[in-house]
């Protein structure tokens, strides 16, 4: 176990003092009590880096994604749009095709369910399958004829 950056956080719903002051939270960060009122430390090393109060839209980030590594040079100043972008997708959505089966790089779409089909063409046959009238049974098919 490497703990060259201070030690691992607790598992999920405990908390753990450090040495000096200072416990995790809840989510893995190093949170310090100031004039009774916690605060995650990252912000308030940038807020020292900076010289000013981080404003609610600032997000602080991590550059080697240790939640306890709180040194000014692992920490970088975002917005947060910047931040979600920062930890988006690393790899496209691979999807398989309903019709063929064929893999496919999925478009993915917030406000859309995740694509079904490999193209247009396979979409529009598959719509005609779904749409197609069932095929006439035969008289006496599937009826065991009797000795």
């Amino acid at each position: 176990m490497d703990l060259r950056h201070g030690p691992p956080p607790p598992p999920p719903g405990r908390q753990r003092r450090l040495r000096g002051s200072g416990t995790f939270d809840g989510q893995g960060y190093v949170q310090v009590l100031v004039d009774g009122r916690r605060y995650r430390l990252h912000r308030l090393v940038m807020e020292g880096v900076l010289g000013r109060p981080l404003e609610a839209s600032e997000v602080v980030h991590h550059i080697d994604g240790v939640r306890t590594h709180n040194c000014p040079e692992n920490l970088r100043l975002y917005g947060r749009s910047e931040h979600t972008y920062q930890h988006g997708p690393r790899r496209p959505l691979v999807g398989y095709c309903e019709h063929c089966g064929e893999p496919f790089v999925a478009r993915h779409y917030s406000h859309r369910p995740r694509s079904r089909f490999c193209s247009r063409a396979c979409s529009r046959i598959a719509a005609r399958l779904l749409t197609a009238p069932p095929p006439p049974k035969l008289a006496g098919a599937g009826v065991c004829p009797s000795p």
